[in-house]
């Protein structure tokens, strides 16, 4: 226990603390700031509370209007039972509304009230005397139940449920209630329910006070036509006593002690209409501390509508003795209070510390200015040293700069204020692995001096390499408390070291990696991979047609594109891989495996995509694209140098299979290597051995169907292998350039042997014949073709050459010039596998092509969907329209040839005729005469063609009978599959179907034969009846016509007749489309060959115009006088020497030569004859133009004659 003393003591102690100047502003600062924040948090809490207060209204609200609610949703359900069951029977009506009385305790009764009219009064009461005796309509007389008076019509309660204990009500005649009456006439106007206000109902055979639902129920087949279309109504009665106990048993209503609930019939709070009150009276009275946390009663009112009903409902709020929301405010103001008091004690302690630690400083600060002159002069000799020196605390991680000197600014480009108190780290940053920066950090840790080299940045970035002494600085304890570095630039040195190893490892074009550098790179990659247990993939890059860069722009642009790609490389490698260029056009990619993210297909493939990107090399852009190679380890060596041999091996399959793609190594490919080395020294020897021949494979007319020419194929009977296809072995053939010889040897056979079968009576067979990219290449091909032609005897006319599509894109410019050279000698062109490269149109047009070759895979897609016709059908089109003849490869199935036919290509070839064959074999071909069958021909009318699909064999049976002798031929399948497999075989045009089969259901298998075989005329003939499937079909054109079973014979034969005649005409529209379509053709061809003679005349017009030009300038250099004459005698020319002659005698072109020399209009053909012109005597000669040529008029030449020569005339 404290003294009276002791407590006196520190009351003055507090009082002298508190009568400090600065207490006293504590005070007032805190009292102020604890006001205002008890303003704010009360302000906040009241919203709160008054935001809580309404969120509990609006639950009470809607829980009084949930219970009315669902006496309107009641009557509304029984509504819709009998729109939707009319007539509803009594049974009916009582097991439909028993479970609703039972969930809503509420409804006392649901009834529907008959309207009745008084001329049916009697017919109503004897049928309703039959199943209740004694039944009659009655009306309420007071509190008893009367015999309802005459009226002109009643609303009588026919059904009711329950009926115990409200027989009363069974047959009165509501519209005696007035109460009822006008809820009645509003419901049966708008059709909806409508309710009554609180009124006597008889319920329990006793008035209670209540509300009536009322809907109306029209007669069928009217909705909403007023009360005059009105059958009855339904009727739901509400117990307001149980409307009550069920709105108090709802969860949302539970009693709250603060809250009072009201609910009012009407719009108004009425106490007298006053349904429902729940909660305490509002006597209470706001408590003071209520008062001050700023509470007090809150009231809310809401009305709303039921049934077109007026409702209300009040809900009020009594504060309680505490205000339970308000007690953070109450707190913050107790709070801020004591707060002001201790803080204003705790200033008054702090402002008689203040004055002691004054008189302290003062007297410290004499001591500190002697050490100041001390350290000043320590600073001086520091700053005049040569080599940087820094001061850093010996503070660990950061070592803070406490000091640095002149040399230090100078050296690294920053001011000491930039520098001081920030970490050393900042000169590294990312440098902050470098060996050089880790022997620094080990130094400074173990507080020991030392020396390292280290790369750190200037201000401006640049690199800053420096040989730097640490030492430790210690205090009077022995304690290190900073460290002193001196710095000596070495950055001269670094670099010249620098870039001698990286001349000595880096390609000087790219700037990538060299040969040394890779192995160095990837022989440590592979180590380190083998420790983590990692993988590293090696691609091996190889830019395809890059000869074709440089053989075009240079060697200069090949070195941009070639830095281009590097770049391009580069971008898409990751920061760890290595890129190194081998030489050429060659990259080598070294992307070893990090972390947990495996290695996948996608890094060749973003190789691949960054090359593929056109790239621009002066003002050309060029599209170039690469093979990729890729070998792994470990999975395939583990040895750098094979790694890269075997990602050599892959990318050159990759070249193999097309370019533009990559290949993984494979152990096959080194066998495919060798593979390729043998042969290819086969083949050089193969041509001498004569181990090539050619096999040929008919071309036949779609028109006639009869054999227009042969493809010479080239084969190799190699003596181990066998006979071999060019598939195995043109590639090694282009590669080594052997297929240049190969070629001519084949153009020399294939043209000598076409001419032998013309001599034996196969007059006009045309030779096709493949060349290939080095063939075209050739500097004088036209001019070897001409000799070959020339050599073997056969028309030019007669041999076409085929240019593959991509061959002829990859330099359209060259092909062009050389494909005009061809047909310039008379030879045929043709685009080899057209469709599936990717020529340009507007280029196509330029071409002097005169066939199209659809490619085989376009041809092979003919026997699936019949969608897949189309893109044969724009080729047959397009080439049509430019004059060209379209020939298709690879048919092999007679439906093939069929489509084709129909969108009238000109010519096929494929094993449908014949394989290829050899000379003898083909030979025997032709000498059989054999062609195409007349129905594969274009525009062949076929015989009629039915298919009955059915799965039952009598139904088949039947309908052939039926059908017997109708002028067609029957096909029958017993199911939609079975007859999907007969469709791609034979040429059906009108389909029956069943639409009932187990695999498949009919509308399902037209649905398949209107995609595959669209041309077809589809009905279905079925007993069952789906009409939506059936209606969707007919929509969707899947079905002609759907016919029932059991059929009218005569009407079954006069439908299939119809279909047959719809087919015919269709197919007769088709047929006149395509001989429009062939005449079209024709007229191309027309236009296409005037075309070219036009072309072919203005090049030899061009070319004369270059003649007369050259004449022209070489008779203006000729020093005689010289005069051209017109057939009119008029100067057309004179060159300069005529000029300067006559022009002072009046010469001047485009005038009669009689207005200055009337001698020249009279002189004779050879005649010669001597004048005397200004001062000159010249033999003058006449000689007439237009021998051999197109040439008319005459020449005159002016000789000059030497003094003394004798002049004869004639």
């Amino acid at each position: 226990m404290k003294t009276a003393g002791q407590i006196g003591d520190g009351a003055r102690a507090l009082t002298g603390m508190l009568a400090q100047p600065l207490a006293l502003l504590a005070v007032a600062i805190g009292l102020l700031v604890t006001g205002a924040l008890y303003a704010s948090i009360r302000t906040v809490e009241q919203q709160r509370m008054r935001t809580e207060f309404e969120r509990r209204a609006a639950t009470r609200v809607a829980a009084v209007r949930e219970e009315l609610n669902e006496a309107v949703a009641a009557v509304e359900t029984v509504n819709r039972l009998f729109v939707a069951m009319a007539p509803v029977g009594r049974e009916q009506f009582g097991a439909f509304t028993r479970p609703m009385l039972e969930d809503s305790p509420q409804l006392r009764l649901i009834a529907f009230q008959r309207v009745v009219a008084g001329s049916e009064r009697a017919a109503f009461e004897r049928a309703r005397r039959a199943e209740f005796p004694g039944f009659g309509i009655g009306e309420l007389a007071g509190a008893s139940v009367v015999s309802a008076a005459p009226r002109a019509s009643y609303r009588v309660v026919d059904y009711l449920e329950p009926m115990a204990g409200n027989e009363s009500t069974f047959g009165l005649d509501a519209a005696t209630r007035a109460e009822q009456d006008a809820a009645a006439r509003r419901a049966c106007e708008t059709g909806r329910a409508a309710m009554t206000g609180q009124y006597g109902v008889v319920l329990g055979n006793s008035l209670q006070q209540g509300f009536m639902v009322i809907m109306p129920v029209y007669r069928a087949g009217v909705r909403r036509a007023g009360c005059a279309a009105v059958e009855g109504f339904t009727v739901a009665a509400v117990s307001s006593a149980a409307l009550v106990a069920q709105t108090l048993a709802n969860p949302r209503m539970q009693a709250a002690p603060d809250l009072e609930v009201s609910v009012y019939e009407g719009a108004g709070a009425d106490p007298a209409r006053r349904v429902l009150r729940v909660g305490p009276l509002a006597t209470a009275q706001p408590s003071a501390l209520a008062r001050l946390a700023g509470g007090g009663s809150r009231h809310v009112g809401q009305s709303f509508e039921v049934a077109g009903r007026p409702w209300r409902v009040e809900v009020s709020e009594q504060p309680g003795p505490l205000p339970r929301h308000s007690l953070g405010s109450l707190l913050m103001l107790v709070g801020g209070t004591i707060c002001t008091l201790l803080a204003a004690a705790c200033a008054g302690a702090a402002s008689r510390r203040t004055r002691s630690v004054y008189r302290l400083v003062k007297e410290r600060t004499a001591a500190l200015s002697q050490a100041n002159r001390t350290q000043q002069l320590l600073r001086q000799a520091i700053e005049a040293s040569y080599d940087s020196i820094i001061i850093t605390s010996a503070e660990p991680p950061g070592y803070p700069i406490q000091y640095v000197n002149p040399a230090f600014e100078q050296m690294s480009g920053y001011r000491a204020d930039e520098v001081i108190g920030r970490s050393c780290t900042m000169f590294w940053g990312e440098e902050k692995d470098e060996p050089g920066v880790r022997a620094l950090g080990t130094l400074a840790r173990a507080r020991r001096e030392g020396t390292a080299v280290v790369r750190t940045r200037r201000k401006d970035g640049g690199e800053l390499w420096s040989e730097a002494h640490i030492a430790p600085f210690k205090d009077a304890s022995g304690a290190v408390r900073h460290f002193v570095v001196a710095q000596y630039d070495v950055t001269e040195k670094r670099r010249y070291e620098s870039e001698l190893e990286y001349q000595a490892t880096h390609d000087p074009l790219t700037g990538l990696a060299n040969r040394d550098l890779l192995y160095r790179r990837l022989r440590e990659a592979t180590e380190a991979a083998g420790r983590e247990g990692q993988a590293v993939w090696v691609l091996f890059i190889d830019v395809d047609r890059f000869k074709f860069v440089t053989d075009s722009l240079g060697h200069r642009a090949g070195d941009a594109f070639l830095q281009a790609i590097a770049q391009r490389l580069l971008s898409a490698a990751r920061p760890e891989d290595t890129l190194a260029r081998l030489g050429g056009d060659e990259f080598i990619l070294v992307v070893p495996e990090r972390g947990a993210a495996a290695l996948d297909a996608g890094i060749p493939e973003r190789i691949l995509e960054a090359i593929a990107r056109p790239v621009s090399v002066g003002s050309q852009e060029l599209f170039l694209s690469a093979c990729v190679g890729v070998a792994r380890y470990p999975a395939d060596s583990d040895d750098p140098a094979t790694l890269i041999d075997f990602a050599d091996l892959a990318m050159h399959r990759a070249k193999e299979l097309g370019r533009n793609n990559y290949q993984l190594y494979r152990p096959e490919m080194i066998e495919r290597a060798q593979w390729r080395l043998k042969m290819e020294r086969d083949l050089r020897s193969a041509l001498e051995r004569d181990e090539f021949e050619l096999h040929y494979q008919p071309q036949l007319d779609l028109s006639s169907g009869r054999v227009v020419g042969v493809e010479a194929l080239l084969r190799w009977r190699h003596p181990e292998l066998g006979l071999l296809t060019p598939r195995q072995f043109l590639v090694p053939a282009e590669d080594t350039g052997l297929i240049v010889p190969i070629g001519a040897w084949a153009m020399r056979r294939a043209c000598a042997q076409v001419r032998r079968w013309q001599d034996e009576g196969h007059a006009g067979l045309r030779l096709a014949l493949n060349l290939s990219l080095r063939e075209l290449n050739q500097d004088d091909l036209a001019g070897q073709v001409g000799a070959v032609l020339a050599d073997t005897g056969l028309a030019a006319c007669h041999l076409e050459l085929e240019l593959n599509e991509r061959m002829v894109m990859r330099d359209w410019e060259r092909a062009v010039e050389v494909m005009n050279a061809l047909r310039a000698l008379g030879a045929g062109i043709a685009v080899d596998d057209f469709g599936a490269g990717h020529s340009s149109l507007a280029q196509l047009r330029r071409f002097p092509v005169n066939a199209l070759k659809i490619d085989h895979s376009f041809v092979h897609a003919l026997s699936g969907e019949g969608n897949d016709a189309a893109i044969p059908a724009a080729i047959i089109s397009l080439a049509h329209s430019l004059g060209m003849r379209v020939i298709a490869e690879g048919v092999e199935t007679d439906s093939q040839c069929e489509i084709l036919a129909r969108n009238m290509c000109d010519e096929i070839q494929g094993k449908l005729f014949s394989p290829a064959l050899d000379e003898q074999a083909a030979g025997a071909l032709l000498a059989a005469g054999r062609g195409l069958p007349a129905q594969l021909l274009r525009m062949h009318k076929r015989e009629r063609t039915l298919l009955l699909v059915d799965d039952e064999p009598n139904i088949l049976a039947a309908l052939r009978r039926q059908l017997r002798g109708a002028g067609m031929r029957i096909l029958t399948a017993p199911g939609g599959r079975e007859g999907m497999a007969l469709l791609e075989t034979e040429h059906v045009d009108v389909i029956l179907s069943d639409q009932r089969m187990p695999d498949m259901t009919g509308v399902e298998f037209l649905r398949a034969v209107k995609t595959s075989h669209p041309d077809t005329v589809r009905m279905v003939l079925s007993g069952f009846t789906e009409l939506q499937s059936v209606t969707d079909a007919v929509n969707e054109g899947a079905i002609y016509k759907f016919l029932t079973k059991p059929w009218d014979d005569t009407q079954l034969r006069g439908h299939i007749q119809e279909a047959f005649a719809h087919k015919e005409m269709a197919d007769e529209n088709r047929r006149l489309d395509l001989q429009v379509r062939t005449a079209n053709h024709g007229l191309a061809q027309v236009n296409r060959q005037l075309e070219e003679m036009l072309q072919q005349q203005k090049e030899q017009i061009s070319r004369t115009g270059i003649s007369l030009d050259i004449v022209r300038e070489a008779l203006q250099h000729v020093p005689l006088p010289i005069l051209g004459l017109d057939e009119e005698q008029v100067v057309a020319f004179a060159n300069v020497a005529a000029q300067r002659l006559l022009g002072q005698d009046g010469m001047a072109l485009g005038g009669p030569v009689e207005w200055f020399m009337p001698a020249l209009a009279e002189a004779a053909e050879g005649r010669s004859w001597s004048e005397t012109l200004h001062g000159t005597r010249y033999e003058i000669a006449a000689h007439s133009m237009g021998k051999g040529t197109r040439a008319r008029g005459r020449l005159i030449i002016f000789k000059p004659v030497p003094t003394g020569e004798a002049i004869t005339e004639e």
